[in-house]
């Protein structure tokens, strides 16, 4: 959930984060991300590079090098094209076996459950034996809440809607290289630790105010019939400083023992230059000269569909091929829906089997 947070993904986009892509160094985390909303197989960007500074924490826990640890742990090191597998009722054991989008936002639900209420004494954060979000709370959050954490936060705090766009990664759209990658990295961090030390130490305009969230949580509380602001004060974590006047935690920047080496290598740069001007996002048609294309399953089947004329989508596939021209033995099968085109437009089909089943249009093979 922190790695939602801070890189603003949704479930879907921790699921298709390749896992022997995650490298931590004394700059941070690096990933990449096979596929998302905006890129992937039939887009016209692939892979997409997310990042989070080494310096990101707000309790003092460094959560990035123990979760690092965990990741790579022998009972989680097993080889799969997904991130987050499923936990047993004990939250002990992973369950090898595909955890898609919905599954993993039940997970965290599950685990939202089960939190307990964070305490603070004495300058050091604990926890309290009250649950954080009884009954149905939980429920307030979904599966893409985590995404727009980062995003409004530095939206509240002034950070311009051009550096913001690179929390989601949107503006590799628009500038697809190298220079992105390089960019993006020194903006985003730059961003992530603003933020982190804007709710720590404060901010000159105020710091951030939680008072239109916990309205929202308070009326949703009181529809389950729950008590809205025992639950409210239990999350008012921010504290006002009259000296300061602002609000904040709480503490130093950053929140654990880091060298002063590892801060100036993840501290990134706000103000790194673009790598070309700016336009507002818009999502646009991605263009294919390829007449057909191979969806290739997790277990390696190869099925051939026409090009925007299947109701299979390449963007919400595993895996793709496009095909300009057809041959024996390229494909295991030919779509249900797409052999009757294949076969009148080509003459003959293409070898193999010639399994009739239609494939799902929405779900990933």
């Amino acid at each position: 959930m922190l790695l939602m947070t801070w890189a603003s993904l949704r479930c879907d986009d921790v699921q298709n984060i390749d896992p022997e892509s995650l490298k931590l160094s004394q700059v941070g985390l690096r990933f990449i991300l096979k596929k998302t909303k905006t890129s992937g197989p039939g887009r016209k960007v692939g892979e997409l590079h997310a990042f989070i500074a080494r310096t990101v924490g707000l309790s003092g826990y460094d959560w990035l090098g123990e979760g690092f640890k965990l990741v790579s742990a022998g009972a989680l090191s097993w080889s799969r094209d997904f991130l987050c597998p499923a936990f047993s009722a004990e939250w002990d054991l992973p369950v090898k076996g595909y955890l898609d989008a919905e599954g993993l936002a039940l997970q965290l639900r599950r685990l939202l459950k089960h939190l307990p209420t964070p305490v603070r004494q004495q300058g050091v954060w604990k926890v309290a034996r009250e649950l954080l979000f009884p009954g149905e709370m939980a429920n307030f959050w979904t599966g893409h809440s985590a995404r727009h954490v980062a995003t409004s936060l530095a939206a509240a705090l002034g950070v311009s809607k051009d550096r913001r766009d690179y929390l989601g990664r949107w503006a590799y759209a628009q500038h697809g290289s190298q220079d992105y990658v390089l960019t993006s990295r020194q903006v985003v961090q730059g961003v992530q630790n603003f933020i982190c030390k804007c709710l720590i130490a404060g901010h000159p305009d105020g710091g951030y105010t939680e008072e239109e969230l916990f309205c929202t949580m308070r009326s949703y509380a009181e529809a389950l019939h729950l008590a809205g602001d025992e639950i409210i004060k239990a999350c008012s974590v921010l504290q006002w400083d009259d000296v300061e006047a602002t609000w904040k935690l709480g503490g130093n920047f950053p929140s654990f023992t880091v060298s002063p080496d590892r801060v100036r290598a993840a501290a990134g740069d706000m103000g790194a230059s673009l790598p070309g001007p700016y336009q507002d996002f818009e999502q646009e048609e991605d263009r294919d000269d390829a007449p057909y294309f191979i969806t290739i399953s997790r277990k390696g089947f190869r099925r051939l569909h026409l090009s925007k004329k299947c109701a299979v989508r390449r963007e919400n596939c595993l895996e793709t091929l496009p095909i300009f021209k057809l041959t024996e033995g390229i494909a295991d099968a030919i779509c249900k829906l797409c052999k009757p085109k294949v076969e009148s437009a080509e003459g003959s089909s293409t070898s193999g089997s010639e399994d009739t089943q239609v494939e799902d249009p929405v779900e990933p093979e």
